[in-house]
């Protein structure tokens, strides 16, 4: 800790068995001696930690005392100081940014969370010096026959019936090695084999080169501001920018989207992704990203939200059942380790703004989606 004070904690390694609504209760009773404004719980795989605001400020020393403090009288877990714009963060590079995973979920996050404010320099993304190139799949093919086949399964669409023009594979290595890794890690910790899919994705047409270059990034919590040299002038909801943007800085708001969360959201059915898809090419070119999807072990989503909202800041995949009214009695659900969200299509039981009609599957790290094949067409 470099500041001599601080009323910003930062509570980790706390009971693994804890759910979301127990770590505050938890971690109030450890800290009783002092006076708490609020507690807000995080859970991460099977890492549970909190956030803790005091009402006063407490020295260094009364910090480094509470690291030595007994955890359920036989246990000391980590505490370190969070206040924002800390100090001893914001002249180094993020440990989760240089460490094993290259990823930080907070790195773009001003609201839904705890922002992240260490550095996250591009120079040391993993995909900086990627390069990607792409290559024609004859429609006639065996291949490209299979494609389209199986794009064609959902047609006609909501506005129109799709005719295929192209189909071009992406190759990008690095890409590939992290994705690679992401999978071989959450094999390891599942101890088997996780699921694997491939799955379609729609977004703007106006960002796929960075999407091959730099993979599929999972959105922000602000909205993309058209002056930002990064974000602007693209047609964007979301910003493509870290939370350090001096232009990107209004929250982003519910607005009949990310229903569950600001993951990367993937479908079965070229129709529901096709939703998605948006500034085509000449106002008449659509295209449409068929992915890998290293879905590991998913947690099932089959119900109606309680509340239009109530999952539209997640940021990571957490048990849900608090915030799903399930359509089956005594419907057991999974609690933990989960990697994506997988959730069901009700299809005529589905209802407007709580529920969804076709499935769709929310991952999100970037690594864990690969961009395999981008597929072009029109509507008739």
């Amino acid at each position: 800790m470099v500041a001599p004070c601080t009323k910003h904690l930062w509570v980790g390694f706390l009971d693994p068995n804890l759910t979301d609504e127990e770590i505050p209760k938890d971690v109030a009773e450890w800290l009783s001696d002092l006076e708490i404004d609020r507690i807000s719980p995080e859970h991460e795989s099977l890492r549970r930690a909190a956030r803790v605001v005091l009402k006063k400020y407490i020295s260094k020393d009364a910090v480094w005392e509470l690291g030595r403090r007994p955890y359920h009288g036989k246990y000391t877990i980590c505490v370190d100081d969070c206040q924002p714009q800390n100090p001893a963060h914001t002249s180094q590079v993020c440990p989760r940014y240089k460490g094993v995973s290259k990823f930080c979920r907070w790195a773009n996050i001003r609201y839904a969370g705890n922002p992240c404010d260490f550095q996250h320099p591009p120079r040391m993304s993993p995909t900086i010096r990627a390069e990607y190139w792409m290559e024609d799949v004859p429609l006639r093919s065996a291949k490209g026959e299979e494609l389209v086949s199986h794009f064609m399964q959902s047609a006609p669409f909501h506005n129109g019936t799709p005719r295929v023009v192209g189909i071009q594979s992406i190759s990008n290595p690095i890409l590939h090695e992290r994705y690679e890794a992401r999978k071989r890690y959450q094999d390891s910790k599942h101890s088997t084999a996780g699921t694997e899919c491939e799955l379609y994705h729609g977004t703007n047409c106006n960002i796929l080169p960075i999407v091959y270059q730099h993979g599929l990034k999972v959105p922000s919590d602000f909205m993309a501001d058209d002056r930002c040299p990064v974000s602007g002038g693209k047609g964007l909801s979301t910003s493509l920018c870290n939370n350090d943007c001096k232009f990107c800085t209004q929250p982003h708001q519910w607005n009949r989207c990310h229903m569950y969360g600001l993951g990367i959201y993937l479908a079965d059915m070229a129709a529901k992704s096709h939703r998605y898809v948006s500034q085509p090419l000449h106002g008449r070119y659509y295209k449409i990203v068929k992915c890998r999807a290293a879905l590991g072990n998913p947690y099932l989503v089959e119900g109606h939200l309680k509340k239009q909202d109530a999952m539209h800041d997640h940021i990571f995949c957490a048990p849900v059942e608090n915030k799903i009214a399930p359509i089956t009695k005594g419907q057991a659900w999974a609690r933990e380790d989960n990697d994506t969200y997988y959730v069901k299509g009700l299809g005529g039981a589905a209802r407007p703004g709580a529920s969804v009609v076709n499935s769709e599957y929310i991952c999100f790290v970037p690594w864990q989606v690969l961009p395999v094949y981008e597929i072009t067409y029109e509507l008739c």
